[in-house]
């Protein structure tokens, strides 16, 4: 996640949003390119109810086309770039096919699919996602960027996943006013529709993630796969992706705590993958970078998110 730190704004900006297969562009686009679809609706086009999709690199799928397990069948035969480096963030580009939210290759073709196909009728989606985002006022405002979409009227759906960089940098938001959730959740109940219903993707804690990959690596048999996919994973994540899992646990768990009880304030479904994902061996659960959700994952997600939309934008009405 803080891989992203070392770009700017705009020079990582196509690398660092939502993408979207070819077959779906007609009807979804990234908020500065809204006027694409905006622009150019018919007068049936604009009944289209719109989901707009924000928050971090979980919300953009970063790094869904190859596997833990993978990259450790590619480390048999070749060494794996330095973790943070260039070649390394260019061979964790999502791959519009894999995503969870409208992928072609993940299930009936993402959330989106789902929505028009409970629905039966088509959907606008409209993203301010951006990968590396946090709850800081420092970095650019996934969230205030919700401000800039037009015809927030038609907005019945909106999902975050936002709060995973905050406590992976060992920064509870909690503690600057500018970047407390609840005030920036607030804010933006007031730029949404009331019947939007809400959805806030919550991640397993991180330093228990961080605990079962090293388990897992270290239960292998000896071979230089293994050599290299534990020293890349290690620098990966306690110099990259999360530093915190150095620090302590329990503050750890005391700002994810809070950042649920804020989505929760505030009006918000929450969909937290702990459960679902216990089960799984870490190989299929994460990416080649050792940290984000694998394309295998996307499925999950695409599943219990289309489950719990379901129950609450389709069955409640």
């Amino acid at each position: 996640m803080a891989i992203f730190a070392v770009f700017s704004f705009d020079n990582a900006f196509a690398l660092r949003t939502a993408l979207f297969p070819a077959k779906v562009r007609n009807r979804t686009a990234v908020w500065k390119d809204q006027d694409r679809i905006f622009n150019n609706e018919t007068e049936i086009d604009k009944l289209r109810p719109v989901w707009i999709h924000s928050g971090d690199s979980i919300a953009t799928a970063w790094s869904n086309s190859e596997s833990l397990r993978d990259l450790l069948q590619r480390a048999e035969h070749s060494e794996i770039p330095q973790a943070g480096s260039v070649p390394d963030l260019f061979a964790h580009a999502p791959h519009p096919d894999h995503t969870w939210y409208a992928g072609t290759y993940v299930r009936n073709g993402g959330l989106l699919q789902y929505l028009e196909a409970y629905s039966r009728s088509p959907w606008v989606l409209i993203s301010t996602a951006l990968a590396g985002a946090t709850f800081s006022h420092h970095t650019p405002h996934t969230l205030k960027s919700v401000g800039e979409i037009k015809n927030l009227h038609r907005t019945k759906l909106f999902t975050v996943s936002l709060g995973g960089n905050d406590i992976c940098a060992a920064q509870n938001p909690m503690d600057d006013p500018e970047s407390d959730p609840r005030k920036l959740l607030a804010e933006l109940n007031f730029k949404l529709p009331a019947p939007a219903k809400k959805i806030a993707f919550i991640v397993p804690p991180v330093d228990q993630v961080f605990r079962r990959l090293k388990a897992e690596l270290e239960s292998l048999p000896n071979s230089i796969s293994k050599s290299r996919v534990e020293v890349y994973c290690e620098e990966m994540w306690k110099t990259v992706t999360c530093p915190a899992v150095k620090d302590d646990s329990g503050e750890i768990a005391k700002a994810r705590k809070q950042i649920m009880d804020a989505y929760i304030e505030a009006g918000f479904h929450l969909l937290d993958l702990t459960q679902a994902t216990a089960a799984w061996n870490i190989q299929d659960l994460l990416s080649c970078d050792c940290f984000h959700p694998s394309r295998n994952l996307q499925r999950l997600i695409t599943d219990e998110s289309a489950k719990l939309v379901e129950t609450i934008l389709f069955r409640e009405n």
